[in-house]
């Protein structure tokens, strides 16, 4: 049967399988697997098809099968894109003009609105201005609803192209364009634009999958280039369909190697020789990378200091250290004039210390200004000015300054560190906008993870020696209870810690493990030891949640404080996956509960995957150009008229700190970037993550005072030596480890395996 009515409020949602219950506002209870479960349903008319049926807890539920959402094109695009109206609001303008009144009234009649409660001039001239800024965007829902294409998509679409104002005559070039788009694969565009009547063997349907594969395989595995039998079978996966007869149709090998040549002719992908290809953009990226490092790997000016023994000595005096030889090697190739330099060290080598004597040496012919360090976070970028003393800033935050090709960054020493963070695109556009002579000092770990999307550039120099390179491998033990970098070395080496269950000042391993586990794995049957895992399991959460408990004042005390920018660097719990009772997810929410547990309705908003409240520690997960204001503007009255468009980076941390529920509008600040960032409720729905837990990817290049970790072996795919030292080395006070012995023990002992293909090594095979 079907019934209709209005959601109230999302009662439950498991964020794996899509099973949702919802309260509408006729007191009904909606129970089924939705799987647009990112909506936000509150106050949302439906149409619901399914049975009724008793619970034994709860009563009586409707048990959906099918759940549509009733919502006009034009009011989804005045709540949801349009900002400051609002649903409630835009609904009640649609109630009292209709569509094409009203969308008269905003085109040539605006004043009129006036008219209408709670709308005022000053609220009048955002609306305004969001509607001529977007209005052009309201005809991508015709160009793909017509064909299959949902509302989530259309606003998905919506926010990835708000601030391009040619992409309806993208899309109509060629509809497979969205599959640029997060979250939108080939095989949801294509069911669209095959219903639109292309040709399943046309060579737009074919370049497009290939695109899109060469996009995923690099982006999502790390590396920079693919094999093209691997891309051949990639290929027949993803666009093989199924004809009227249920006979699989698969695209030939005619086909796609016509197809390459045709790629290759238009400049789309380069082959790398007979057996491997990249896109034109990674080519090009990976062998500037490439020929820039050589070059200044090779060129040198006249020394800057004539007595460097001299130098070095008072040197150690200034800064209260010794140097060791391999140190003094650096600071002599410093002083040589190379104009790229690379220090790569381990936990606890002494980078720091020896990036700091290296720019004070620079800093004898370049003036103090005209030095930056710069890191992929900003919380690593705040560090380095911290350590350093001189000034620092994002590698992103940089980038965005260039607004031409022919603008360049004005700075002739550029200190790079967490370099092995930094990817092939990033690195390749860093050297793109500085001066031909502008020197770099790279500096990084070999051992941590590599670099969040395509390339390993930081590995691949060093590999190569191409550049001046100073390894630094003997650890500084400050004491004997001080000892995560000795302990972060052993893990490197695949060796488990000597004595790691004693407890040190800066390390504690909390042993929370099945007695008898491995006598238990042969004797128990599989459900029984299931069942003992998950007891465990939540004897590791309960243990880690009253050691959170300890944290929370020393929170709310750097809050009262406004002390930002140590707030978000004070704790960290750092899993080592997403999903699961001891993944980032469920953490978050467990966490929420004890740092910022809220229950006043107006301090929280729903956005029916996450519930935020006022003061929560946020992530943003997606680049991502947003409205922008400095925390000085962001207080003036007409602060609308200062608002920037910047470019807001995946795992930049901040707080959540004012929510405007009638325009639907929330603000994160962001303190290592001095950022204040507005967020409609749509786009916090698919930017925005609570950032009490997150995934050890997630922290590369950050350092936190206070980090838990979780290591159970149900996260055994993830657990290896690589990760557990990247983890472990995010610590700059004290780690805790909590959870199983033997689990830390094969993690320790389990070498990372992966290796990368990246164009600079198949071009330069050793």
């Amino acid at each position: 049967m079907e019934i209709t009515g209005t959601i109230k409020n999302t009662v439950f949602q498991n964020k794996e399988t899509g099973y949702t219950v919802l309260r509408t506002k006729q007191d009904i209870t909606l129970c089924g697997v939705l799987y647009d479960s990112a909506s936000n349903l509150n106050e949302a008319d439906f149409t619901a098809e399914g049975t009724w049926q008793k619970h034994k807890s709860f009563g009586r539920q409707f048990q959906f099968e099918t759940l549509t959402i009733i919502e006009g094109e034009l009011l989804y695009f005045l709540s949801r894109i349009v900002k400051g109206l609002g649903r409630k609001l835009a609904k009640h303008l649609i109630e009292t003009y209709g569509d094409d009144e009203l969308e008269n009234i905003l085109e040539h009649n605006p004043q009129k609105l006036i008219e209408t409660k709670g709308i005022k001039e000053k609220k009048l001239k955002k609306i305004m201005s969001s509607w001529n800024k977007f209005k052009h965007l309201k005809a991508i829902a015709g160009l793909i609803i017509p064909f299959g294409g949902t509302q989530t998509l259309v606003k998905r679409i919506y926010i990835h192209y708000k601030d391009d104002p040619d992409v309806i005559k993208k899309m109509k070039e060629n509809p497979y364009v969205i599959t640029e788009v997060k979250g939108i694969g080939f095989k949801t565009a294509d069911k669209m634009v095959r219903a639109m009547g292309i040709d399943p063997h046309s060579p737009i349907r074919i370049k497009a999958c290939i695109d899109f594969i060469i996009l995923s395989y690099t982006i999502n595995g790390g590396n920079s280039c693919i094999h093209i039998e691997t891309l051949f079978t990639l290929l027949n996966e993803e666009i093989a369909f199924a004809d009227a007869e249920e006979n699989i149709v698969s695209i030939s090998k005619e086909e796609f190697d016509r197809t390459l040549l045709e790629m290759q002719d238009d400049k789309k992908i380069v082959a790398l020789n007979d057996s491997t290809i990249t896109s034109t953009f990674l080519y090009f990226a990976e062998t500037f990378i490439l020929e820039t490092v050589r070059k200044k790997g090779q060129t040198k000016s006249v020394p800057i200091i004539k007595d460097i023994d001299s130098y070095v000595a008072q040197k150690e005096k200034e800064m209260a250290v010794t140097f060791d030889e391999v140190q003094k090697q650096a600071l002599i190739l410093a002083n040589e004039g190379y104009e790229l330099l690379i220090l790569c060290g381990y936990a606890g080598t002494g980078k720091s210390t020896i990036s700091r004597a290296v720019l004070d040496i620079l800093s004898q012919r370049f003036n103090k200004d005209d030095i930056i360090c710069c890191a992929i976070s900003g919380i690593a970028a705040d560090r380095i000015r911290k350590t350093s003393g001189y000034q620092s800033a994002t590698i992103q935050s940089l980038l965005v300054k260039i607004k031409t090709d022919e603008d360049k960054l004005p700075y002739k020493v550029m200190l790079i560190d967490e370099a092995s963070m930094v990817n092939s695109e990033l690195l390749y556009k860093l050297f793109k906008v500085t001066e031909p002579n502008t020197l770099f000092i790279l500096v990084g770990d070999p051992a941590q993870l590599p670099p969040i999307g395509a390339g390993d550039p930081f590995h691949d120099i060093i590999t190569l020696s191409i550049a001046p390179t100073i390894e630094l491998t003997k650890i500084y033990r400050q004491s004997d209870d001080k000892v995560i970098a000795v302990f972060a070395n052993q893990i490197r080496q695949a060796e488990v810690p000597k004595d790691y269950e004693k407890k040190y000042d800066d390390f504690e391993f909390m042993d929370v493990s099945i007695k008898n586990y491995f006598n238990l794995r042969q004797e128990a049957s599989k459900e029984e030891l299931q069942l003992l895992k998950d007891e465990n399991t939540n004897q590791i959460l309960t243990r880690i949640l009253a050691l959170t408990t300890l944290y929370k004042d020393p929170l709310m005390a750097l809050l009262k404080t406004k002390d930002i920018r140590n707030f978000v660097t004070f704790f960290q719990l750092i899993t080592p996956i997403k999903s699961g009772m001891l993944g980032a997810e469920n953490l978050n929410l467990q966490l929420q509960e004890i740092l910022n547990p809220e229950r006043d309705e107006p301090r929280t908003v729903d956005l029916g995957m996450t519930i935020f409240h006022l003061m929560d520690k946020v992530v943003h997960i997606s680049n991502q150009d947003m409205d922008c204001y400095t925390p000085e503007d962001f207080k003036r009255d007409d602060r609308e008229d200062t608002v920037k468009k910047n470019r807001i980076f995946n795992g930049m941390i901040g707080l959540l700190f004012k929510i405007d529920k009638e325009d639907e509008l929330l603000w994160v600040f962001y303190p290592n970037d001095e950022l204040v960032v507005e967020y409609s409720f749509d786009e916090a729905r698919e930017l925005l993550r609570l950032a009490y837990a997150l995934t050890i990817h997630k922290t590369q290049g950050s350092e936190y005072q206070n980090i838990i970790i979780p290591i159970v072996s149900a996260h055994f795919m993830m657990l290896n030596n690589k990760l557990l030292y990247t983890a472990i080395t995010r610590a700059k006070e004290k780690c805790m480890l909590v959870g199983e012995g033997y689990a830390f023990k094969s993690a320790c002992k389990r070498k990372d395996a992966t290796v990368r293909t990246t164009v600079i090594k198949v071009l330069n095979p050793l």
